[in-house]
């Protein structure tokens, strides 16, 4: 049965991922109930295609295995080149052709604001997979999905994580790019909301090396003992951690979902050991996780030399739960219900979305340890 899953594999992953995963020319209008046929569009860039092989092979195992039973499931990636202009143009295109039953977006969240009314409009699925603001699912949407935590829930978290370890001194350093801006917005408004926590400096920057010194001057002073970073170069931000770290071992990290990259983790291992990151989802059971991994880690490794990760886990519930309910509605309507439905999907990471859209789950903690993330308990 391993020969046959790993022969199995082979062929789908040199489509899919050398290719482009089954591409189809079929215009016809995409229908729902048993036999219907789904086509997922993909944006976003070919930079954030790289950084999301992980969310790739997830789809692709899933896609796999739905063959195997009979059910065809398809998608195409549609690259921007990084553009909002472009994203949204191709976002026109796409939400109103009828071969494609739905999209993934992995577009940063300014160009999500845009290309989401565009979608809700054209009454296409679309699901969000990278970034996120409150402010876009408060909208009232009826087709849009946040398959991520919104970058304010996340900064919140944070805030109630240092509350329950007792960490009380906190500040943050943020650049201004708005998901930055929004996730550290989340954590302060936390923090000062809490008598347990006291914010003592939140700081637009520092965003080089020679301003580092004033900062950490305040934060030495006020005896910080956590602090939140996020900036929208990633590189930067671990520079800026080392810079803490060389002062202070003791200073807790603190972070978002942008650091759960394999090279980044790779190249500040000794940096980022330690720091805790607000998940991007929530993943319900680590046995359930575990599981998975012990079923795919070794194969998708053996044949693609790539690291599964829970992203792997959560892009392969996406696509079974998509699956599911298209072949249970009769129309975009009907699938909507069931997708925003209180049962959710019980898979690897228990899907479930509420009525506005966004993930009914809070985000679960993760760690860095010896250059991987893990979940804390």
């Amino acid at each position: 049965m391993k020969k046959l899953l790993g022969l199995m594999l082979v062929i789908v992953f040199s489509t899919a991922i050398f290719s482009g995963c089954g591409q189809s020319n079929s215009n016809t209008t995409p229908t729902y109930g048993e036999s219907a046929e789904i086509k997922i569009a993909v944006l976003g860039s070919a930079d954030q295609f790289s950084k999301r092989e992980d969310f790739f092979v997830g789809m692709d195992l899933a896609i796999n295995e739905l063959k195997e039973s009979g059910i065809n499931v398809s998608y195409e990636k549609v690259d921007d080149g990084s553009s909002r202009d472009s994203g949204v143009a191709l976002s026109k295109d796409i939400a109103n052709d009828s071969k494609y039953t739905l999209a993934f977006t992995l577009q940063n969240d300014e160009t999500v604001e845009s290309v989401a009314d565009i979608f809700d409009s054209a009454q296409k699925p679309l699901i969000i997979i990278n970034e996120v603001f409150d402010s876009t699912m408060n909208k009232g949407y009826e087709y849009i999905l946040a398959g991520v935590v919104s970058a304010e829930t996340a900064g919140k978290s944070l805030a109630k994580y240092c509350e329950a370890k007792g960490l009380k001194w906190v500040a943050t350093a943020h650049s201004t790019s708005p998901y930055e801006n929004m996730f550290a917005r989340g954590f302060n408004d936390t923090a000062t909301d809490t008598k347990a926590i006291y914010l003592v400096d939140s700081t637009a920057g520092p965003n080089r090396v020679s301003e580092f010194s004033g900062v950490w001057d305040r934060w030495n002073t006020l005896g910080v003992q956590a602090a939140l970073v996020s900036f929208n170069d990633i590189e930067w931000a671990c520079e800026l951690i080392s810079a803490i770290k060389s002062q202070n071992k003791n200073v807790l990290i603190l972070g978002d979902a942008k650091f759960n990259d394999l090279e980044m983790m790779s190249t500040y291992k000794d940096v980022l050991e330690g720091m805790v990151v607000a998940g991007s989802y929530g993943v319900a059971s680590d046995d359930k996780l575990q599981a998975f991994y012990d079923k795919y880690e070794k194969t998708v490794m053996d044949q693609l030399g790539l690291d599964i990760t829970s992203v792997t886990a959560q892009a392969y519930d996406f696509v079974h739960m998509i699956a599911q309910n298209v072949r249970k509605a009769k129309d975009v309507q009907e699938f909507m219900k069931y997708m925003k439905s209180s049962d959710g999907y019980p898979g690897v990471t228990d899907v479930k979305f509420n009525a506005k859209g966004q993930l009914d789950e809070e985000p679960n903690y993760w760690t860095v340890k010896e250059g991987q993330m893990y979940r804390l308990n």
